[in-house]
């Protein structure tokens, strides 16, 4: 599994230590970013996603003076591959000519490593917001950004720095590969916060950049996909060409995924109305174990990956219409969480399908989850299996289904194990829910 990395923040502490030796000027690090984020941009409020026209955008009046990107003219360079911010006159920057890529990139040593680059989105103040910091994005997202998945992949490190700058009075942040327009916007009072991330040397991928005139905030969006370029223009953005350049694409499908988390038995799974307990065994209900490690993962998925769950929790539906109700509610996916019961003393944990009508896509989730499950419980692994099983039925809905045994109530091994590792499995489950969200689940 593929772990996120902090390390380009780690290489940015360095650069600026030498930074403030050499110049006697401090640059802000991941932990005064996120405050400036959250003191400088009102914390966002949930609401929809809207693409905004550049005709209709306003701006709020500051007391103290704003400071905008301005768009310098194209420079008459026939080479120069956008137009791009500064803040007085026709400026030529000859570093943002798009010319041949680096000869000799740090991959041909063999040294390239990659970073996931969050895309982030403010609805009350417009903005998106990139970071290759997991730490930093998950506290964004507590404070009610919107998570929009991966917007690319960079180099973990090349010759070509991307700079990241923060505006104090209006609370927005630009980033540009120019180490000429990044000057002219700490002249014009832009906070340096140094190197955000790097751009690839080899230009494989390019990272486009349009820029909104009438916005005061969320003036510059950054995006690989030449249709939101496009749509951003058509809805009266001016497109700027290549900013930076990528390794790879990034992968927005977690915008769209809505995952119906499903607590095994409960109020109503039965017969409407009357309480489900489930199995028993060593003290323990089914339903009450059920809903604590749902709740506990639907929160790990809400607050460290920006996931929209449904937590389906005692709410008086039938088991066999919980694959109806998640569709009815727009969710692309269902997991069901149990806990298994058996007379000749079973143990370790398994996963399941519908045995005739699991829907396209099913066997995929049932994988991502049960690698997550045995990595979080740790117990052995009985299989991944498929039975007829109404709660992963997909015949009427075509939503990819899974249910999950995490293990034996009636067996205190099995008990003692869960009760030690609990946060652990919702954690690794929550893991397991955001790599079934990249996957379009």
């Amino acid at each position: 599994m593929k772990r996120h990395s902090t390390k380009p923040f780690a290489r940015i502490a360095i650069v600026a230590f030498f930074c403030t030796l050499l110049m006697g000027a401090g640059t802000a690090f991941a932990d005064e970013q996120s405050e400036s984020l959250e003191a400088s941009v009102p914390t966002a409020v949930a609401g929809e996603h809207v693409t905004q026209d550049a005709d209709d955008a306003t701006a709020s009046e500051e007391d103290a003076p704003v400071i905008t990107v301005e768009r310098y003219a194209k420079s008459q360079d026939a080479d120069m591959a956008s137009d791009v911010g500064a803040m007085d006159g026709d400026v030529s920057d000859p570093t943002l000519t798009q010319g041949e890529p680096v000869e000799e990139p740090l991959e041909a040593m063999g040294t390239l490593e990659t970073v996931d680059m969050y895309r982030l989105y403010n609805p009350n103040s417009g903005e998106h917001f990139y970071t290759g910091n997991w730490e930093e994005r998950a506290s964004l997202v507590e404070i009610g950004w919107q998570y929009e998945g991966i917007g690319w992949v960079a180099p973990d490190f090349s010759r070509s720095p991307v700079y990241r700058l923060y505006n104090p009075n209006a609370g927005d942040h630009h980033y540009t590969l120019s180490s000429f327009e990044r000057d002219e916007l700490v002249d014009a009072g832009w906070n340096d916060e140094g190197i955000g991330w790097y751009s690839d040397d080899t230009q494989r991928v390019a990272v486009l950049r349009q820029y909104n005139p009438n916005a005061k905030t969320g003036s510059h969006n950054f995006t690989t996909s030449e249709e939101e370029d496009e749509a951003l223009a058509d809805a009266g953005w001016q497109s700027e060409g290549v900013g930076w350049y990528a390794v790879s694409l990034g992968n927005t499908a977690v915008a769209t995924s809505y995952i119906y988390l499903d607590a095994g038995h409960g109020k109503g799974s039965s017969t409407k109305g009357v309480y489900d307990s489930g199995a028993v065994g060593n003290g323990y209900e089914e339903a009450k174990l059920t809903a604590e490690l749902v709740t506990l993962t639907a929160k790990y998925a809400r607050e460290l990956y920006g996931l929209k769950v449904y937590s389906n929790v005692n709410t008086n539906v039938e088991y066999w219409n919980r694959q109806e109700d998640a569709l009815e509610r727009g969710c692309t996916s269902l997991v069901s969480i149990h806990f298994n019961a058996s007379d000749s003393g079973g143990t370790g944990c398994e996963s399941y399908i519908h045995s005739r009508n699991a829907a396209p896509g099913a066997t995929k989730l049932q994988s991502i989850m049960h690698e997550y499950l045995l990595n979080g419980t740790g117990l052995r692994d009985r299989g991944k299996k498929s039975a007829a099983l109404a709660v992963c039925s997909g015949v009427d809905t075509d939503l990819p289904g899974t249910l999950l045994e995490v293990c034996f109530i009636d067996n205190s091994y099995d008990m003692k194990k869960y009760k030690e590792r609990k946060d652990t499995i919702a954690r690794e489950l929550a893991a397991g829910l955001y790599e079934a969200a990249k996957d379009g689940f």
